[in-house]
């Protein structure tokens, strides 16, 4: 809560220059007293449309380091479990349009010294055709018009062919979890798990090339 009141001007700054932006979209903050308890709550936008529900969801922070999890139903996987996919986006416009935002909603975190935030993925397979993107995209103001994307995504995975079979899929595309600040107390934690499973560099998120640690995002 602190962390979002003290960058809300710049946030809502943000927001005014970059239509496009996919960062989560904050539209409340609340303190509620439940006893001798007071619970601080925020609202947001969903990344995912009731009307369209993703079948796999993947939580990416450009860091292999500690980043996996058994695949089963209703776990949201990591970068690991993403290593060999390939995100494919026909249109090309809308693919330089994504990679920009993300770069400059990274540049814009990196400014505020925010860390640990993650690309929020999720993918709809189509059965047969493209549903209607219509039908299903959010007003303008409550999500990026580039958080829903029409994709594929190739049947053999290590390739980089056109002539590869592929299956449509409808991509979700969100940026979360933006409002943990790089502290003394969080450089402290990070500096002891670095001993244990890498490099602090690998394992901090507030990378201004976050788009190329994502990677394989285009039309293949």
């Amino acid at each position: 809560m602190k962390t979002l009141l003290q960058c809300l001007p710049r946030y809502e700054q943000h927001f005014t220059t970059n239509r496009n932006s996919l960062l989560c979209r904050f539209f409340g903050a609340y303190e509620v007293q439940l006893g001798r308890r007071r619970v601080q709550l925020v609202v947001m936008n969903n990344a995912f449309p009731y009307t369209l529900q993703p079948d796999v969801v993947y939580d990416l922070k450009g860091t292999t380091e500690d980043r996996w999890v058994s695949p089963r139903p209703g776990v949201v996987l990591k970068d690991l479990n993403f290593a060999d996919k390939i995100i494919g986006i026909p249109d090309l416009k809308q693919k330089a349009a994504m990679l920009q935002a993300v770069k400059r909603d990274s540049q814009f975190l990196r400014g505020l010294r925010v860390m640990d935030y993650s690309l929020c993925l999720g993918v709809h397979y189509c059965d047969g055709s493209y549903p209607d993107l219509d039908c299903i995209t959010s007003d303008e103001g409550i999500s990026s018009c580039l958080a829903v994307l029409k994709g594929y995504e190739p049947k053999y995975q290590c390739t980089l062919l056109r002539t590869d079979a592929a299956e449509k899929v409808v991509y979700f595309i969100a940026i979360i979890d933006i409002l943990q600040q790089f502290t003394l107390r969080k450089a402290i934690a990070h500096t002891i798990k670095s001993l244990s499973l890498g490099s602090l560099e690998l394992l901090m998120s507030i990378f201004i090339d976050f788009p190329e640690r994502w990677g394989k995002m285009g039309n293949v």
